[in-house]
Parts: structure tokens; C-alpha cells; sequence
């Protein structure tokens, strides 16, 4: 291989100011509804956060070189705990980690190294296997991004692909999420190199005006291929962040969460003005299932649902009691 010519700080930080600017334009694609640009998207955060043939990306090596600190605050809730009896057999598993800090109080925000949340922390589990958000980042830019387009996926992420919260899979808000972290950290470096006398070239690359894509309705969708088979047997664990949920009855339209589905397995969720919760389900052994209980009270504004069956013997379990089902066991 021929050897390389070498960039000055300047170019690199200029590439770096560069790849924020498309960053950020991506993210604003992806949030006016179009899923093609996830692809785009994985192989921007694969170049700026990820290790390739033994080389940082480059967020980290401009990182080290202006010796910047990397600290974002943020709620991250742990790995799966992969020892206790209730996640034996657990084919998903996920939650959110927003970029802006909030989510369920249970879950204090914590300041984080942004490098050690990306290579360490765990994104996604996946019937068995933890994904960190590197993992998840260079498997979506390798296999389907616009830098390369694989014959296949790998079969962690045919597994995730049938998992939906809404209209797209769950790693949509994964790596909006990492984007907008990249920028804050981004944003930092170029500041820090101005400091020292770096003059940049572009105005600064910020998310803060660019909706989460949780408030958005996609008009297309990533034809990808799934696995996961049917289950005659399993549990469906639905985690609700209800934020002022005293207030409920103030509203004058219901709140209709996006629908999760999983595999064969689709859950809607809405909560009506009088203060109900009103779940309906498809894809289970028993067709049609659905049920409607009183908004318990919730001490940190989580509702967790809990959908078990085995054969047509179905349950459905809110903030710890049952609201719907046989009784008995399974």
C-alpha cells in the first residue's frame, strides 16, 4: 500500500468541522420522515466514532490531540442482567438513552465519557447478546450503508430488524441519539481548536432545533431482512415513560404511543382523557386480545405492561398487578 501524505491539525480539524455540517443535515433528513436516510446516517457516525482497521475515528483522535473532555450527561440504565431468572430467554431488550439528558427519574443523569458510552455501553440486547453502540454503528455501516451494501446481514441485526417501536426498527433512535452526541462533542473540539487559534469555516452543527425522530412519521421504510420465529410461548415487556401522568385528564385528545411490535407480535397502547390505559395486540395465539384497566399511580412516571402467554392462556400485568387474562398460572 502506498504511504499516505499526511493532513495537518487544520485539515483535520476542517474535515471534522465538514463532517459535523453532513451530520447534522442527516439528521434532519431522517427526522422530516424518510428512513432511507439511516444508511447515511450509520456511515457518518462509523466514520467519526468508530475503530476501522485499527484506526479511532476521528472524533477520538482530534479528541486526544486538543485534549478535550468528552463528558455527557445522560441516563443510562445498565446492561441487561443477563443472571436474573426474568431475562432468561429474552429475545429483546433496550432502552433509550436521550441525548438531552431526559427520561424516567428513576434513571439519575450521570456525566458519562462519550467514547466509553459508545464502545462500552450497551445499546441493544438481542436474544442473548449484548450490542454495544459500535458494534451496532460499524454492523449497520458495513452491511447496510451507503459506503457498502453487504449480500446480507448479520443475524443480530435480522433479529433487531423485527423489532419496531412505531414505524422503524429501534435503532433509528439509537443512532439519532449518538448523532446528536457526536455533535455536542464535535462542537467542543472545534472550540477548543479556535481557542488556539483555528479559524473554522463553517457555523456550528447543533441539534437542538432538529425534532427527535420519536415525534416522527416515516413515509418509507428500510426493506431489510428479519428473523424470528413464532413463539407459542413468551413475554412482551412494554416500559411507558408518562410524564406528568396526574394531568391526563386534562388532555383533550388521547395519547396513542407508537405501536411495538416484535416479530409476529404487535402491541398499541393509548391513554384515554379519563385516565385508562387501552392496550389491543394482534400476532398472539390468542387472536385479538385486548384489555383497558385505570392509570395506576406511578411514583416515577413509568408504566411498565407485561403481555405473558403460553398456547391461548394469556395474561396482562400493569405496575405489578393484573388487570386481564386467566388467573391461575400458565
Amino acid at each position: 500500500m502506498a504511504k499516505l501524505v499526511p493532513k495537518s491539525s487544520d485539515q483535520m480539524l476542517s474535515a471534522l468541522e465538514d463532517h459535523l455540517y453532513l451530520l447534522r443535515r442527516t439528521l434532519a433528513d431522517l427526522a422530516a420522515g424518510d428512513a432511507a436516510h439511516l444508511r447515511q446516517l450509520a456511515a457518518q457516525l462509523r466514520a467519526l466514532v468508530c475503530t476501522s482497521s485499527g484506526m479511532p475515528g476521528l472524533l477520538w483522535r482530534l479528541k486526544d490531540e486538543l485534549n478535550v473532555n468528552d463528558g455527557v450527561s445522560i441516563r443510562y440504565p445498565g446492561k441487561i442482567d443477563t443472571n436474573n431468572p426474568i431475562t432468561r430467554g429474552m429475545l429483546f431488550g433496550a432502552a433509550p438513552v436521550r441525548a438531552d439528558g431526559s427520561g424516567p427519574s428513576a434513571i439519575s443523569p450521570e456525566a458519562w465519557s462519550l467514547h466509553e458510552h459508545i464502545h462500552v455501553h450497551e445499546a441493544a440486547f438481542v436474544d442473548g447478546f449484548s450490542i454495544t453502540h459500535e458494534h451496532l454503528i460499524s454492523r449497520l455501516a458495513n452491511e447496510t450503508g451507503t459506503a457498502h451494501e453487504a449480500h446480507g446481514v448479520s443475524k443480530e441485526i435480522a433479529k433487531l430488524n423485527s423489532v419496531r417501536f412505531g414505524d422503524v426498527q429501534p435503532y433509528f433512535s439509537m443512532l439519532d441519539e449518538d448523532a446528536r452526541l457526536a455533535l455536542q462533542v464535535g462542537e467542543r473540539i472545534i472550540s477548543a481548536a479556535t481557542n488556539q487559534g483555528y479559524s473554522r469555516r463553517r457555523p456550528p452543527a447543533l441539534a437542538n432545533d432538529i425534532p427527535s425522530i420519536q415525534q416522527t412519521r416515516f413515509n418509507t421504510q428500510l426493506d431489510v431482512p428479519t428473523h424470528f420465529a413464532k413463539l407459542d410461548e413468551g413475554t412482551v415487556l412494554v416500559a411507558l415513560h408518562v410524564p406528568g401522568s396526574g394531568k391526563v385528564e386534562d388532555r383533550f385528545e388521547p395519547v396513542r404511543f407508537p405501536p411495538f411490535t416484535q416479530g409476529h407480535v404487535r402491541v398499541e397502547i393509548e391513554l384515554t382523557r379519563k385516565r385508562r390505559v387501552r392496550v389491543r395486540t394482534s400476532g398472539l395465539p390468542l387472536p385479538y386480545f385486548g384489555f383497558e384497566f385505570p392509570l395506576p399511580e406511578l411514583e416515577d412516571d413509568t408504566l411498565a405492561i407485561v403481555i405473558a402467554w403460553r398456547g391461548i392462556k394469556t395474561k396482562a400485568f400493569a405496575a405489578g398487578a393484573q388487570v386481564a387474562g386467566l388467573t391461575g398460572e400458565l
